[in-house]
């Protein structure tokens, strides 16, 4: 999935939308055809928005340093919030119910600074080395999970559910359908080219469908395809994705 994190609404949500046409009779398997239907309605929604509500996600990340080195700073720089702000390590988009395990055991001493920044307040820097072939539960290892994701706003939501009853509607054949011919395929092999037809068929559509004009007039005018890139290249940290379990139990 190209995102957002879960579909902005649900396929049961989609059968009880107006402008909604229920097959008769409704085929074997139609409601995973819904879903699918909500997932490619809310890609199409979250690339149109610039990619800027990803919806409630979580993510476990390990922090590498970038360098072999700290940074050398003065003898005040414990003095903010009990820690060192130049070992602060960033994390993504207003990050909350954050879990830190160290050598596999919960650590808590630490503080959120400037909302997105987490500050050690133990007077000791994050660890120097971090493996990432071990699980996390295994000496060694050092893993921030969070969540992270604004709320959706309303607009959006209601845009990508209208664009839902649309694709429904070509399904079936319904004539109220408001999308330049296109294909319905649902398939995921060549996604983002699909998404990219949609996407120009959306746009072709223009205010004949109301509500998706309404949410990237105000929150894309400028058609981005992401949003601006917060990082500072001043940051000693990477946070490397990995593929081993997280670890469990505190």
């Amino acid at each position: 999935m190209i995102g957002p994190c879960t579909p902005y609404f649900s396929g049961t949500e989609l059968a009880e939308a107006p402008g909604y046409c229920a097959p008769n009779p409704e085929p074997e398997g139609w409601s995973g055809v819904l879903d699918s239907i909500a997932e490619r309605a809310s890609e199409v929604m979250y690339v149109l928005t610039g990619r800027q509500f990803p919806g409630s996600c979580t993510t476990t990340r390990r922090p590498v340093r970038r360098g072999p080195c700290w940074p050398l700073r003065g003898p005040f720089d414990l003095l903010a919030s009990g820690g060192r702000p130049d070992d602060d390590i960033p994390l993504w988009y207003s990050p909350r119910d954050i879990e830190v395990r160290i050598d596999g055991e919960l650590f808590t001493d630490w503080v959120l600074v400037d909302g997105w920044k987490l500050r050690r307040t133990d007077g000791n820097r994050w660890p120097a080395s971090n493996d990432l072939s071990l699980d996390a539960s295994e000496p060694g290892t050092f893993e921030i999970t969070w969540a992270f994701g604004p709320p959706t706003p309303g607009i959006v939501v209601a845009g990508a559910l209208e664009l839902g009853v649309q694709f429904e509607q070509e399904i079936v054949g319904d004539a109220r359908c408001k999308l330049p011919p296109g294909s319905t395929s649902l398939a995921r092999q060549g996604q983002t080219v699909q998404i990219d037809r949609d996407i120009e068929r959306v746009r072709q559509a223009g205010p004949a469908i109301q509500s998706i004009m309404v949410a990237t007039a105000a929150f894309n005018p400028s058609n981005a395809r992401t949003p601006p890139d917060v990082w500072s290249p001043d940051h000693v940290w990477e946070l490397e994705a990995v593929s081993k379990p997280a670890a469990s139990g505190s």
